[in-house]
């Protein structure tokens, strides 16, 4: 078990405890040992604080540095706004040993001092650059199948990214790459980057901010999202209580915002109420009563079928444009039934008449580099709609005939006179009756 003194902030404790309680239930499960210290007062934010002094600020940084140093842990924060004050200031320190000297100086009036050397970590980074979304999957129980996600990294997580050094900070990746390991799709969008406006709704401008949050909405609703995500309580804010006041006014997109955390304790198997979802403004419902049938969708599936081996059939796709069902018939692509599998209900799918499309002629077996082939899928799908009845009427009536006979078809003795044949051998009917009885 890995320690690590945890700087929650201010607006985590005091408004979203939710978020806080969902941390701690997920590090729990990780063996994450978190540590509470006593004396961190606020960061300091910086529009606010840093905009009454730099000193004020800095001194500030360097006294809730000083206290994670002395215990010679690193010092992990879940909040966008501290992780930029205390990296940056810790940055700040670094490049000037005068600037250091100085702060030390103040901070020995206390009793304190500053050596640089505390590891300072998001909590994004934990999980990902120290933990990795391969381990973190690993612990999940209840994967997020089906769910759209739209990811909201936010400005202080990213940016300015010489001194945070986090992610790309046009093209990040990496809340990305956590929000798939619990199962969930990322949704791309064009205003993924953009600033969710709760700098201005801080400062009293807040229908210029929700004019900034609202185009992500509108985006996101626009592409079927099922929820929203960050891990910045200023971003949540903006995007949950803001949105709340719209909805009020009548301009509703009912689009749940869940923190990252959140995510990943449903992920691992707690409950909502465990958590304190009910919290929320925009309610969760929805989002969890799809993810809940979703949930029992795919364990159908994963019962059926080797999931890990549809899932890269998906994404290699490189028969599609060979099968000669989807090149001849219009509308019809059978490698996007492979999807299906594993996002619709299994027994829906097994009632569509598009499983019976495949011909299973082998092309697909003899093109894929992986030596699977959807053709295998496919058997198994008719196979299946067969135990259930879910059965298409000229294949019942084959079915009858074989059931019957052994055979799918009787010799035509007419026919066969004509042509000058003569009678076709006896079948073996009655022993094959007994052989199959079973």
């Amino acid at each position: 078990m890995q320690s690590y003194v945890f700087f929650w902030g201010c607006t985590i404790p005091a408004r979203f405890a939710f978020q806080e309680k969902a941390a701690r239930l997920a590090a729990g499960r990780m063996e994450i040992d978190i540590v509470d210290l006593d004396g961190f007062t606020c960061c300091p934010e910086k529009e606010l604080v840093k905009s009454m002094g730099d000193e004020l600020w800095l001194l500030t940084a360097a006294r809730n540095l000083a206290l994670a140093e002395a215990t010679g842990l690193p010092l992990v924060t879940p909040c966008n706004g501290c992780y930029g004050t205390l990296k940056g200031a810790k940055a700040e320190l670094h490049k000037s040993p005068a600037l250091m000297a100085k702060v030390n100086k103040e901070l020995a009036s206390i009793g304190m001092s500053y050596k640089g050397k505390v590891k300072v970590l998001h909590m994004l980074e934990l999980f990902h650059d120290v933990i990795s979304p391969a381990k973190i999957a690993t612990y999940v129980k209840k994967p997020l199948k089906g769910m759209r996600i739209g990811v909201h990294y936010g400005c202080h997580m990213m940016r300015p990214a010489k001194v945070l050094n986090f992610d790309d900070p046009i093209h990040p990746v990496k809340f990305d790459a956590l929000v798939a390991a619990i199962g969930a799709k990322s949704i791309d969008y064009t205003t993924k980057m953009l600033c969710c406006g709760g700098g201005l709704s801080n400062v009293g401008n807040v229908s210029e901010g929700q004019d900034l949050m609202r185009r992500k909405l509108q985006e996101l609703k626009g592409l079927d999202a099922d929820a929203i995500t960050t891990v910045c309580p200023s971003c949540y804010s903006q995007y949950d209580t803001q949105q709340f006041m719209l909805a009020r006014t009548g301009e509703k997109y009912n689009l749940p915002v869940i923190s990252y955390q959140e995510l990943l304790a449903l992920a691992m198997g707690f409950s909502p109420d465990e958590i304190g979802m009910e919290l929320h403004k925009i309610d969760t419902a929805a989002f969890i009563n799809k993810w809940e049938k979703n949930t029992g969708k795919h364990a159908k599936t994963k019962d059926a079928f080797d999931i890990a081996s549809i899932e890269r059939c998906i994404n290699c796709a490189a028969c599609t444009n060979d099968c000669p069902v989807t090149l001849s018939l219009e509308g019809v692509n059978l490698h996007s039934i492979m999807k299906r599998v594993v996002t619709e209900d299994i027994d829906e799918l097994l009632k569509s008449p598009d499983i019976w499309r495949c011909v299973e002629c082998h092309t697909c077996v003899e093109l894929c580099p992986q030596c699977y082939g959807m053709e295998k899928v496919f058997h198994q799908l008719k196979q299946m709609a067969i135990e259930k009845g879910y059965v298409q009427p000229a294949t019942a009536k084959a079915m009858e005939m074989f059931s019957a006979t052994g055979r799918l078809g009787e010799p035509s003795k007419a026919q066969r006179k004509k042509l000058g044949l003569k009678d076709a051998p006896k079948t073996g009917t009655e022993d094959w009756k007994k052989l199959i009885k079973k």
